[in-house]
């Protein structure tokens, strides 16, 4: 009995440290916790964390896990199958978005993995470990405002969150390829009112940091800008450009904390293959990118190293 209390003790006390990471990292993230633990005696479940984001929106996180050198979080599979229990009464309920926060995801093509996938999004919004940099950015993109778009990449595949409109392109042999009225057009048109009177474009991002996080040299970022900008005067014969710091999110995967350079241009003619290879060339290969986003006309190409 002595050994029981004292195992249940230690479990209470993880489940509690876990609570507050938790917590940290949804106030760093840029969310407002307006309840803990919300006990819904009307649907049987509790909620962890009833929040707010910055444009108001409400958010709700189901945290799992301790930690446990052994099956944290949510390896365990009896885990995942609790924590979609609560997660489906709530949707079932209205109470969305639902993102899960976990000290540990699943391990890829387990039981509890292919449990939580399964449910293709019907069940909750994004799952993200909390000491996983990549899913913090998507939720400090999520305290912007997101209700109106699908989650960010990640813990869900492209092809799982946009179905059949992430395609294989043959024409430019893009990754994938996702419409601009599903996901939001990055930073928005930059020469408004050139499409009534040019019925093509590209818009091309130019980051300012490499796939390790490190800045780019200069001298070799200024080069290849340049280049970029005579393939596009050569393209359209003019370019809009803007600058811009901060977060800035590829709705396609993306996410970057740098310095960013977007380049817009306008033509009456198509783009062809030897322009997204040459910017493909310079951007993935010479900047040492993981990956490489190009607008064209309505649609998001979205290239992998």
């Amino acid at each position: 009995m002595v050994e029981r209390s004292a195992f249940q003790a230690r479990s209470s006390d993880e489940g509690r440290a876990a609570q507050e990471l938790a917590a940290r990292v949804i106030k760093g993230c840029g969310f407002t916790i307006v309840d803990r633990n919300q006990v819904r005696a009307d649907l049987g479940v509790t909620i962890n964390f009833v929040t707010r984001n910055k444009s108001d929106e409400e958010w709700f996180f189901d945290v799992s896990g301790a930690f446990q050198s052994e099956r944290a979080g949510l390896l365990r599979t009896d885990t995942v199958w609790k924590t979609l229990g609560r997660c489906s009464v709530l949707t079932a309920n209205d109470v969305t978005p639902i993102v899960l926060l976990t000290t540990n995801l699943p391990q890829p093509g387990s039981r509890g993995d292919r449990a939580l996938r399964s449910t293709k999004l019907s069940t909750f919004f994004d799952a993200i470990a909390v000491t996983d940099p990549k899913g913090r950015a998507r939720m400090k993109s999520y305290s912007a405002g997101w209700l109106q778009r699908p989650p960010l990449p990640g813990f869900w595949s492209i092809e799982s969150i946009f179905g059949e409109q992430a395609v294989t392109d043959d024409t430019f042999n893009a990754s994938s390829v996702i419409p601009l009225d599903r996901i939001g057009d990055p930073l928005s048109d930059l020469l408004v009112g050139a499409q009534t009177r040019l019925q093509h474009r590209v818009k091309v991002v130019i980051p300012s940091k490499d796939r390790h996080n490190k800045a780019i040299s200069t001298s070799v970022l200024a080069g290849v800008s340049h280049q970029i900008e005579q393939l596009l005067m050569d393209f359209a014969g003019g370019l809009t450009s803007q600058s811009a710091t901060g977060s800035w999110v590829d709705p396609v995967g993306a996410i970057a904390n740098e310095r960013i350079t977007v380049l817009e241009a306008y033509s009456d003619r198509v783009p062809d293959g030897e322009l997204i290879e040459a910017l493909r060339h310079l951007i993935i290969g010479t900047l040492n990118q993981d990956a490489m986003a190009v607008v064209i006309d309505a649609r998001m190409y979205h290239f992998l190293r």
